[in-house]
């Protein structure tokens, strides 16, 4: 259309948004908007978008004309989930982390970002994928392992009252049970549930 300009329009990071036309003005030129590019951005294949790359001020009367910067291609991320390193967090794109990080979803992936979820709490990051945390995990299945056990011996609390009805064989067993349930702990194979002691058949 004559008396029109294309204009390209960019967002503060110098991502092209879009495309679209100005008109000419009655005292003459155009009116340029805020942070728009009159250079033709290239074609992008999927997954690629075009930036604008200027050391121009965004308020210049210069900016976005040929000759002020290049278009360059970028990585384009914004419809991809990404998980904190630090603690699988899932990160809003845009946002700002605590270590005032933040990561727009254009460019590379940042290495504090990871597109694979958190496995678990008891996993941490290594630098390169989420690794179970050995020696974390060894403290919640102990942890675990004690919880059952206490359970166990205060189950059993009632049978070892002086007047309750169990013959001296049955009281023997459940003593020794008892004790071995509080030994555990300390033998080999715990606390898996394999190790567990065994109680009496009638128990």
């Amino acid at each position: 259309m004559l008396n029109m300009k294309t204009v390209h329009q960019t967002d503060e990071d110098g991502i092209l948004l879009y495309s679209g036309e100005v008109a000419l003005q009655p005292h003459g030129g155009y009116s340029i908007p805020y942070l728009a590019v009159i250079v033709t951005p290239p074609a992008c294949p999927a997954g690629r978008i075009a930036r604008w790359r200027s050391d121009v001020e965004p308020l210049s009367p210069t900016f976005g004309q040929k000759g002020t910067g290049e278009w360059e291609t970028v990585e384009d991320r914004r419809a991809d989930s990404f998980y904190l390193t630090t603690d699988g967090g899932t990160y809003r794109l845009g946002s700002s982390t605590e270590a005032g990080l933040v990561y727009r979803g254009t460019g590379p992936v940042p290495g504090w970002l990871t597109e694979t979820p958190r496995p678990s709490d008891l996993h941490i990051w290594d630098g390169d994928g989420w690794q179970l945390d050995q020696e974390a995990a060894d403290r919640q299945a102990a942890a675990v392992a004690r919880i059952w056990r206490d359970a166990e011996i205060r189950r059993t609390d009632h049978l070892m009252m002086p007047d309750y009805p169990l013959v001296e064989e049955s009281r023997q067993a459940l003593q020794e049970y008892r004790q071995a349930l509080r030994d555990w702990p300390t033998q080999s194979g715990f606390p898996l549930i394999g190790s567990r002691p065994q109680p009496p058949s009638w128990l």
